[in-house]
């Protein structure tokens, strides 16, 4: 690897964002247009990774990488290494970068303003020593918050998706970038009201972009920024400090389990036993014993279903033998009537009708077997054939009953 001697120096204010672009050029490398052929890792002199205070994002949109961040108060120098690989000729190169970092005469931010913007990314803020980024705090300067013209300065700057928030549907959607602003001075009245214009939003985690629209809303489209005026926070750090003394003072009056045995130390005698008898039987005997009850009351089911089906099937077998008993016991013809019969000619006209099987009808009375009964039957009939005809059948019904025994 070849360590170059070039040292580039800079200056930041404390709490105030830093911002560092990497290029090809940066290490003097004959090709800077092939921006995609070359690599960088920068890394914190003498450690492997950069502070945590400190990130690194490589831009595929604009061909070259940014360091950036927001030093903490009480910090004098920053020393960084870059590392830097080329592709094309598989050569290697060091620089070191130093970072002066002023933390006398610097005021100390009291109120901050936390905006999201929707409609960017991180480099897009970043990008060309953070145009963007000016462009935004001349916004607060002029027309928002005029009064901290003097000290006004980015104080946080993180993507979107670095705070929780999640990537959009489409890549090519910007996911969004959650910025501080900060000074000394207290806060306009401007910002108070716009406060209290997004307070019934803040039960939102995020607004569309054109879910809903403030009155200061203009003036940042005007700007090509769409604000997510649902995450507009006023932070006071009084406030804040205040309230967190608060929780801490609630934490220490009600100390809750410290004061409990268990975060004692426990010796092991002191360690209760335990009986697994009982678990025992609550898991294997009890289900046995239900499933024994269940076996017993299947078995007698299927008992008394099988005798079920022994006495349909005997009755089945039985039921002809029977029926001719009862059709020997239950004849509608009586023995009398039978011997009568026997001495009327078997004639067609005098046959009886067969004997019927139901044993409570009577038989009907038997056919004329007069020569004048057929005659008639040819010829029509008049109204004195009729009443005639009525006549004999009753004569012929009573005799019938006096043969039958019917008095």
């Amino acid at each position: 690897m070849n360590t170059s001697s070039i040292i580039f120096n800079g200056t930041v204010l404390a709490t105030q964002v830093l911002i560092v672009s990497i290029s090809p050029a940066l290490f003097n490398w004959s090709h800077p247009e092939d921006n995609n052929e070359y690599l960088f890792r920068p890394s914190l002199l003498s450690a492997p990774d950069l502070p945590s205070w400190m990130s690194y994002l490589d831009s595929k949109a604009y061909d070259q990488g940014f360091i950036y961040g927001v030093p903490p108060v009480n910090m004098s120098k920053i020393t960084l290494e870059i590392d830097g690989l080329s592709r094309i000729d598989y050569t290697s190169k060091r620089i070191m970068y130093e970072i002066d970092v002023i933390d006398k005469q610097v005021p100390p931010v009291e109120n901050e303003v936390q905006i999201k913007i929707s409609n960017v990314n991180v480099d897009d803020m970043l990008d060309r020593n953070g145009t963007r980024l000016h462009e935004l705090e001349d916004i607060f300067r002029t027309s928002i918050w005029p009064e901290s013209e003097n000290d006004l300065r980015t104080t946080f700057i993180k993507s979107a998706t670095q705070m929780g928030e999640r990537l959009p549907l489409n890549p090519e959607t910007p996911v969004g970038v959650v910025i501080w602003l900060g000074s000394s001075v207290n806060f306009s009245s401007t910002l108070e009201k716009l406060e209290y214009e997004t307070r019934p939003l803040r039960k939102l985690t995020h607004c569309p972009r054109e879910f809903k629209r403030t009155t200061l809303d203009k003036t940042f489209r005007t700007w090509s920024f769409i604000l997510d005026w649902c995450s507009f926070r006023l932070m006071n750090k009084k406030r804040i400090a205040e309230e967190t003394d608060k929780i801490n003072k609630k934490k220490v009056s009600n100390p809750g389990l410290l004061s409990t045995k268990w975060n004692s130390s426990l010796h092991s005698y002191e360690v209760p036993d335990r009986n697994y008898w009982l678990d025992f039987v609550y898991v294997s005997a009890i289900p046995v014993v239900i499933l024994l009850i269940l076996g017993a009351f299947l078995v007698y089911i299927f008992y008394e279903i099988d005798e079920t089906s022994h006495e349909v099937r005997s009755g089945h077998e039985n039921g002809p033998a029977m029926e001719e008993d009862l059709a020997q016991y239950a004849s509608p013809e009586p023995l009398r009537s039978l011997s009568l019969l026997r001495d009327i000619p078997d004639t067609p006209s005098r046959a009886s009708p067969a004997p019927s099987s139901h044993k409570f009808r009577p038989d009907p009375p038997p056919y004329p077997s007069s020569k004048e009964g057929s005659v008639k039957k040819c010829s029509s009939p008049g109204p004195n054939d009729i009443r005639d005809a009525d006549a004999d059948s009753d004569v012929n019904n009573n005799s019938n009953d006096d043969d039958n025994g019917y008095f």
